[in-house]
């Protein structure tokens, strides 16, 4: 989900998506593009503990125990940067039974 955060006299474009913890074979990437060929800006969305904060994007919050809501925005403030595309890539690696 899309949303807008404040943060003093600016508003941020942010990305809010929640995921189960505990699950290893599961990488979440927040991505955005200036040119709607989407283009990784941020790194994958590590798991509790570590927070990706990049020249792009910030981690506002992360909150929940069993499944986490995550807030991810932008930093360049509303109508200072060109319109970005934003999307969130969900991947899974296969995971085979002995």
């Amino acid at each position: 989900m899309l949303s807008i955060q404040t943060n003093g006299n600016a508003n941020y474009l942010a990305l809010i998506f929640k995921r189960r913890l505990g699950v290893s074979n599961v990488t979440h990437t927040v991505q955005l593009s200036d040119d709607c060929l989407i283009g990784c800006l941020a790194p994958p969305i590590p798991q509790p503990g570590n927070v990706p904060n990049t020249p792009a994007t910030t981690e506002v919050s992360r909150t929940g125990t069993n499944t986490e809501t995550i807030v991810v925005r932008e930093n360049s403030p509303l109508g200072s940067a060109p319109q970005r595309v934003h999307a969130l890539r969900i991947s899974s690696t296969l995971t085979t039974a002995s």
